[in-house]
């Protein structure tokens, strides 16, 4: 099994889980532990992730009594999952052309729902490894990326509009004269956006929806 360059897990009150993905998928030197946990303060949750640096310390020290791996912990808001999944998005962004394994094995359910969705809003160079444990199995299986799937029907036209709408609300003709389409192409993606939720009228102007702008 080759090595990963970033292991990506979610905590809760116990550490095992984590070390148990990390035996499973072996990272690089130098590679990034990507820990995620959720918005409150616990002390069973701090001291779950100071028992986890530990365990990673005693693993991973060289011979110069230096940590091989880089340790992050992201504290994720899991009581409004459309900014969890956006603050997810945002950071594992950063790693879609590196090789990357996601562990669903640890921590609250809406943290891994979180998690498994912001990977989904990524465009990878590199598609990652997505694992969940089975309970009392000692086995993890692989989460099939379905986001594959739901990509198929967002065009190329389509994100065009999505990413020109990031900036601010825009009018039909200013999209027209943006994208250099005809203003019947652009109401016809436009109406689809509306139809998913993905865009939103206010008025004679179109912003993005909040679902809208977790896919751009």
């Amino acid at each position: 099994m080759s090595a990963y360059d970033v292991i990506v897990m979610t905590l809760g009150f116990e550490p095992g889980p984590l070390v148990r993905a990390l035996a499973s998928h072996p990272i690089v030197e130098g590679g990034d532990v990507v820990i995620f946990v959720p918005n409150y303060e616990d002390e069973r949750a701090e001291r779950a992730f100071q028992d986890l640096k530990r365990i990673y310390s005693m693993i991973f020290l060289d011979e110069r009594g230096k940590i091989k791996v880089n340790i992050k912990r992201y504290v994720i808001n899991v009581d409004n999952l459309e900014i969890g999944i956006s603050q997810v998005r945002d950071i594992l962004g950063k790693y879609s052309e590196r090789k990357v394994v996601i562990c669903l094995s640890g921590g609250m359910r809406s943290l891994c729902i979180a998690t498994l969705l912001g990977a989904f809003f990524i465009y990878w160079k590199k598609r990652p490894l997505i694992t969940v444990y089975l309970e009392g199995q000692g086995k993890y299986v692989a989460v099939p990326f379905v986001a594959d799937v739901m990509k198929l029907s967002v065009t190329d036209v389509k994100l065009e509009i999505l990413r020109a709408l990031k900036e601010g609300s825009r009018t039909i003709g200013e999209l027209s004269v943006i994208l250099n389409r005809d203003r019947s192409t652009i109401y016809r993606h436009l109406k689809w956006l509306a139809k998913n939720n993905l865009i939103e009228y206010e008025k004679h102007l179109i912003k993005l929806t909040k679902l809208g702008r977790l896919l751009v």
